[in-house]
C-alpha cells in the first residue's frame, strides 16, 4: 500500500494494473455520531463541465448512466461509503471525476470536517481485498465540503490526484 500526500499525482493504471477498482471512504464515526456525511461524484467532460444531470452521482442517483460507476451510500463492513469504477467501459465523454464529501447542513449545525477524525480514502482492487493507495485527509478546520480526490485522463492515461481542498458552506 502506498500513502498519497495532498497534491500528489500518480498514474492510476500503473499503480493498480487495472481500470476496474473501488474506492472506500472511512472516518471515525464514534466522535461525530450526529454528522450526516454524503459522498458524491461529478463526471466532467473535457470542458470541465457536467454535461448531463446523470453525470452527478449521489444518494438519489447512485449509478452513472452507463452503469460503470456505482456509489454505495451505505458502504459495507469495511467502509462507510464505497464506490466501484470500471474505467474500461466508462463513456468516452468523461475525462475527469471529482470525488466530493459534504456534511449535510454542516454550516447550519456548526459541523465541520475539522472535527472528523481519521478521514481516509482507499483505492482498492476490484475484489475489495487489497488496498493499493491510501489518502489520509488532514489539516481541515471549518470546511463543510471537500474535494477529496480527482481521477482524470491525461494523454489517454487515467491518473489520480490527492486534492483535499475544502470549502465552508458548500462547494
Amino acid at each position: 500500500m502506498k500513502t498519497l500526500l495532498k497534491g500528489q499525482k500518480l498514474p492510476l493504471e500503473s499503480e493498480l494494473n487495472s481500470k476496474i477498482f473501488n474506492i472506500g471512504i472511512n472516518w471515525d464515526k464514534q466522535t461525530i455520531k450526529d454528522y450526516d456525511i454524503d459522498a458524491s461524484l461529478l463526471l466532467l467532460s473535457e470542458r470541465g463541465k457536467i454535461e448531463n444531470e446523470e453525470d452527478f452521482i449521489f444518494y438519489n442517483n447512485p449509478d452513472s448512466s452507463d452503469g460503470n460507476i456505482k456509489l454505495d451510500c451505505y458502504g459495507n463492513s469495511n467502509y462507510l461509503k464505497l464506490i466501484s469504477f470500471n474505467l474500461e467501459r466508462l463513456t468516452s465523454s468523461v475525462s475527469k471525476i471529482l470525488l466530493v464529501l459534504t456534511i449535510d447542513n454542516g454550516y447550519k449545525l456548526n459541523q465541520s470536517f475539522g472535527k472528523v477524525n481519521n478521514l481516509t480514502i482507499d483505492v482498492l482492487d476490484s475484489d475489495k481485498r487489497n488496498i493499493y493507495l491510501r489518502y489520509p485527509i488532514e489539516g481541515l478546520s471549518l470546511e463543510t465540503a471537500i474535494i477529496t480526490m480527482e481521477i482524470y485522463k491525461h494523454n489517454n492515461i487515467w491518473k489520480v490526484n490527492a486534492v483535499g481542498i475544502g470549502f465552508n458552506a458548500g462547494l
